[in-house]
């Protein structure tokens, strides 16, 4: 395949909704006190489209601060499995559930490096029983609502990760970009697990990287395979250099409109060449070795 498909501007994410429907809750970071600069899209896959189901991927991002002005980014994605009636749902529960948990706990003084694997995966136990009850209420199957997770919390020394499933979480390293842990399949071909499953929940990879990040990526399944290099189990760096270039060097008039552009990256024909399913693509990299001066202009 072509490089030239990778070549293209995308957006930043300019604006951060609180997750508790605040306005101004504890904590909140606004683009301009920001260190980060985002880009995220969700982009439903052919096949849905030809079957009339919904987009099955969610993501959320937001930053928080401490009470000590300690600033971390939150990244959540979740892919809702394509035989359950009501994964699209279960994947904003998935995502929104754990945000605002980790949202609270943060702004309120918590760091999370004590957050240990065991503590993750009872994290995940609480979505499951809120997933639960969701099911419950409509005469559902807690399995109706199958999703999967991706969980990246980023802070100037450390970064908590967390994966149940399949789909990928990629950071900047040494020899480029590596992904954190490989992604997960189930006891049979085109299987993997899910929040909704107790058993499944076990499997949660967690893992705490006492250094900097730079540039962090997350994505569901849907482009596994153009991000992904599987004969030797790392990054597709093709695929990566020319995005996080593009959002290192937007300027601040493009910060509109570019999670429009990413969005138009991940429906364009070429990348629907490679894959039918839904696509979720989030990005982040540190803007604090760039100066904006008073036009808005980055210099590095």
């Amino acid at each position: 395949m072509a490089l030239s498909i990778y070549a293209i501007c995308f957006a930043i994410h300019s604006r951060h909704r609180s997750p508790i429907n605040k306005s101004n809750g504890t904590g909140r970071v606004g683009i301009s006190m920001s260190q980060w600069r985002c880009a995220s899209a969700s982009v439903q896959g052919t096949s849905h489209v030809e079957s009339a189901q919904p987009c099955q991927d969610a993501f959320r991002v937001e930053q928080v601060l401490t009470p000590d002005g300690e600033e971390f980014l939150v990244l959540i994605a979740s892919d809702g499995a394509g035989s359950a009636r009501f994964s699209q749902e279960g994947a904003q529960i998935v995502c929104q559930f754990l945000l605002e948990k980790f949202y609270r706990l943060i702004a309120g003084g918590w760091a999370p490096a004590q957050i240990t694997h065991g503590r993750a995966k009872v994290y995940l136990n609480y979505v499951s029983r809120e997933i639960d009850r969701v099911a419950r209420e409509r005469g559902l199957a807690k399995r109706d609502f199958a999703a999967t997770l991706l969980m990246a919390v980023v802070g100037d020394k450390y970064s908590v990760f967390a994966q149940l499933g399949d789909g990928a979480i990629v950071v900047d390293s040494a020899d480029g970009y590596s992904p954190v842990f490989w992604p997960q399949s189930g006891e049979y071909a085109n299987m993997t697990y899910f929040v909704t499953d107790k058993t499944d929940i076990d499997q949660l990879q967690f893992k705490i990287v006492n250094q900097p990040v730079k540039e962090i990526a997350l994505f569901t399944d849907g482009i596994q395979g153009l991000a992904l290099h599987y004969e030797l189990k790392g990054a597709h760096q093709p695929f990566f250099k020319p995005l996080f270039s593009s959002l290192q060097q937007a300027s601040v008039e493009t910060l509109p409109q570019m999670n429009d552009h990413l969005a138009a990256f991940l429906g364009s024909a070429r990348v629907n060449e490679r894959t039918d399913d839904d696509k979720t693509l989030m990005l982040a990299c540190r803007q604090s070795h760039f100066v904006a001066d008073e036009s808005g202009h980055q210099e590095s």
